[in-house]
């Protein structure tokens, strides 16, 4: 949802802009629908929005004219979901080899490896990442720099993270439930399938 209430919606290779029932514009990513895939799409303040599709950050303006089209050399995350900013208002952005990282003067720059089939990670108040890996890591936070700052035991999540106002991250996994953890990741609760 943008400023002004109106709606992105990504699918196959368009992004559109809606609003009040009304489609205002529709802008095609790639060529064909079936490739690459794109996420979600990230709406910033000023109406632009960013998406990924295949192995290239796209920034589309609020009238719907692509402003931002580069490649990234990294096999970007084909899960759907849309990248983040940081406190800095970098992108961040994961890949399905195992790297997070945060999108500087047009390259992106590896913060670090943490497993495979990683989603976009939730910021903390402080800056710092809750980064949940399927394979690897699990849920661990990260500081701005890439180093780790605690992991949790939870294995296999799947599911986007989350951070609400006292800083508690919570996490799912389609195959062991949800969980929720403080600051400091000590487990709060969890939730089985």
């Amino acid at each position: 949802v943008a400023e002004d209430g109106s709606l992105r919606v990504s699918q196959r290779a368009w992004l559109s802009c809606v609003a009040g029932g009304s489609l205002r514009w529709s802008t095609r990513l790639a060529r064909r629908p079936s490739e690459p895939p794109t996420s979600d799409p990230l709406v910033l303040r000023d109406g632009t929005t960013l998406l990924t599709v295949g192995n290239q950050v796209l920034g589309v303006d609020a009238d719907g004219r692509v402003i931002l089209s580069q490649a990234v050399r990294l096999s970007l995350d084909d899960s759907g979901s849309a990248p983040n900013v940081d406190a800095t208002g970098a992108l961040l952005l994961t890949a399905i080899t195992g790297e997070v990282a945060r999108w500087v003067r047009g390259r992106a720059e590896v913060l670090g490896r943490f497993g495979w089939d990683i989603v976009a990670p939730a910021i903390y108040e402080d800056g710092s990442l809750a980064v949940a890996v399927y394979s690897g890591t699990g849920l661990c936070r990260v500081a701005a720099d890439g180093k780790i700052l605690w992991r949790t035991e939870l294995g296999d999540p799947d599911l986007l993270p989350t951070i609400n106002a006292a800083q508690v991250v919570a996490v799912g996994s389609l195959i062991r439930g949800s969980a929720f953890f403080g600051p400091s990741g000590r487990a709060l609760g969890r939730y089985p399938l």
